[in-house]
């Protein structure tokens, strides 16, 4: 098994033709899928039965990059088999601008396909109250 390097892989993009990074990340996704089934699934049982018992009303999810097109991917499936309505948002109304929106009943999922964004782990000086807690 592989350990993917998008990070290095984009240093590189420039050189590359369009789209061969975005190939190569998308081959990535089945192995990288089997690693969290293989290694997280005590933890995903966890996560799982906290969101069953969860009010939650919405889920709002935030992306950058290419990451974006996976949150908008996510965003139907949530919408057409949970039956939840979705959104995205916009990250930096929280790292740049330090909004504090109402986040009551709201599921917020930070998407990161490479791991690598710093920001994603780093919660804002002052987190809206209902991401106090947050679920990694």
């Amino acid at each position: 098994m592989t350990t993917p390097n998008t990070t290095l892989a984009a240093a590189g993009a420039a050189t590359q033709p369009p789209g061969v990074l975005m190939a190569a990340e998308i081959l990535e996704q089945p192995e990288a899928l089997a690693r969290q089934l293989d290694h997280g699934r005590p933890e995903i049982r966890r996560l799982a039965a906290v969101l069953r018992d969860a009010d939650i009303r919405y889920v709002l999810l935030a992306a950058r990059g290419t990451s974006d097109h996976a949150a908008l991917y996510a965003k139907y499936l949530i919408e057409t088999v949970l039956g939840l309505p979705a959104g995205l948002a916009s990250p930096s109304s929280l790292t740049v601008y330090r909004a504090e929106p109402k986040m009551d009943g709201v599921l917020w999922l930070a998407v990161s396909q490479s791991g690598g964004s710093p920001t994603w782990w780093t919660p804002p000086p002052r987190p809206p109250a209902a991401a106090r807690s947050p679920l990694r």
